[in-house]
């Protein structure tokens, strides 16, 4: 979630154990957060939202601009990067050609991408799986040396093809051993895409728009760069140090990112994914099963993500590209799905897409007020801690980092600005989201006071429990 945030790493070690909560009776459940309010606070330039309930349309909302110089409004026909969702794309075409019989999901990577020797022996199955170890070429420092401004605009200053992505990497080891842990990594799905161009004599975009948007009817979708037959392609957005929009020009490998559409195309393609038109159902059961490793809350698939979300199995992906952010998620057991799309970074789809949801659902949000599994009390009564040095504006500083005390005092919190909040009458584990497998996990919680004030608390641990950043929305 994108929230108002500072970054700071506290050590602490704790022998205490958690007070009693109180009784839920002492704060009143909150309302379900609108998706105007969210729009209100995170305001990004355009966006749609759509939301389906067995194939019918219940709320579907154009928003805002697709380019703030020419103030082109967004329509139903605006195409937007949707990134990371790309992925699915990939992995349904992998399901294709192994059905085919043009390759096995237990394949070798060395036999369809020789080029990159330590992962040879790794299995398309593992890379579908993001339990192959490589490293994520997004996440290195030579990455972040590729992306800049000129004139005025966020660009690549070169293209990035699969092989520029393993030069990213090409000094890393390994993370882990392949198959002994899950970690997200676009690596896995840039060489998936490469793979689907070697097995199918075709390149990664036209097996897509051939095999993949031409069966479902998506009529507006393309890859980045290709020209559609109607509907224009939204300018992405970043935000400089001084809080003004940058356009921006994404340039995403094939195979991780790289799909433009619409919420309606997405719509067709859910339909088309789940309805048997794309893959056989003995595929689409093996994409929509975790893999064998914990992946924060919920598992995952291939290029899908399956969770449950106000107590109801989700399937979905988010995705962010340079100046983008996507939401495509599916309620099976509802026939509901939601998809968000924004052209901006400093938004995010699925926090829109999870409050058009709750809107549509009271009854299953307020289950929600009930917490998550898997709480483990020792991190709770840490974040407390930091809750209680917020609300003082005395955070103990022999909790820091070499070098993050000044910033951590700097913060609004630092000057006791949640003073007015006190104590919550209530703390309820909201989940945990696991991002790299020895790194940091994001831990959720809801805070909920006797006023009738709620803030939603995330706070960042590192392996050793050191708390390396913390966000918070108040609602």
């Amino acid at each position: 979630m994108l929230r108002t945030s500072f970054v700071a790493t506290l050590r602490v070690a704790l022998a205490a154990a958690l007070l009693p909560l109180p009784s839920a009776a002492t704060a009143a459940a909150p309302p379900p957060l609108s998706v105007d309010r969210i729009l209100s606070k995170q305001k990004p330039p355009g966006a749609q939202v759509l939301m389906i309930d067995h194939g019918r349309v219940i709320e579907d909302r154009n928003i805002g601009v697709s380019d703030l110089t020419t103030k082109r409004p967004v329509d139903a026909h605006t195409r937007f990067e949707v990134g990371s969702v790309s992925k699915q794309f990939t992995a349904a075409a992998i399901m294709q050609l192994a059905e085919r019989g043009k390759l096995s999901l237990s394949d070798p990577l060395g036999k369809w991408v020789p080029q990159y020797v330590r992962g040879r022996r790794i299995t398309l199955e593992q890379l579908l799986w993001q339990v192959s170890g490589i490293p994520n070429y997004t996440d290195t420092p030579a990455f972040r040396k590729v992306i800049g401004v000129r004139n005025g605009r966020v660009v690549y200053f070169k293209r990035l093809d699969l092989n520029a992505a393993l030069a990213l990497i090409a000094k890393e080891p390994l993370h882990f051993r392949p198959g002994s842990a899950w970690e997200y990594s676009n690596t896995n799905y840039a060489l998936l895409g490469t793979i689907v161009a070697a097995a199918s004599g075709m390149p990664w975009r036209q097996y897509v728009r051939t095999h993949l948007f031409g069966p479902a009817g998506m009529t507006d979708s393309t890859s980045y760069g290709e020209p559609a037959a109607r509907g224009v392609l939204a300018t992405g957005y970043l935000m400089n140090r001084k809080g003004e929009p940058l356009p921006a020009e994404p340039d995403r490998d094939e195979g991780d990112g790289g799909v433009v559409s619409t919420a309606h195309d997405l719509a067709k393609w859910n339909d088309a994914l789940f309805g048997g038109k794309i893959v056989s159902a003995k595929s689409l059961a093996r994409m929509t099963t975790p893999g064998p490793h914990d992946a924060g809350s919920g598992g995952y698939g291939f290029g899908l993500r399956i969770d449950t979300y106000d107590g109801v199995r989700r399937i979905s992906h988010a995705g962010t590209d340079t100046g983008f952010t996507a939401a495509n998620q599916v309620y099976p057991s509802l026939s509901q799905q939601v998809i968000v799309l924004t052209n901006t970074y400093w938004t995010d789809a699925s926090d829109i897409a999870d409050a058009a949801f709750d809107a549509q659902h009271p009854n299953l949000f307020a289950s929600k007020n009930a917490g998550a599994a898997g709480e483990d009390r020792t991190v709770t009564a840490l974040v407390k801690r930091v809750w209680s040095g917020m609300v003082s504006g005395h955070v103990d500083t022999s909790t820091l980092i070499p070098g993050m005390t000044g910033r951590f005092a700097r913060s609004r919190t630092g000057g006791g600005a949640f003073a007015a909040y006190g104590t919550a009458a209530r703390w309820i584990f909201l989940g945990k989201i696991i991002v790299v497998a020895s790194g940091p996990r994001i831990y959720e919680y809801r805070l909920m006071f006797a006023g009738g004030k709620v803030v939603d608390l995330d706070i960042t641990l590192t392996a050793g429990r050191r708390v390396a950043g913390l966000f918070y929305y108040i609602r």
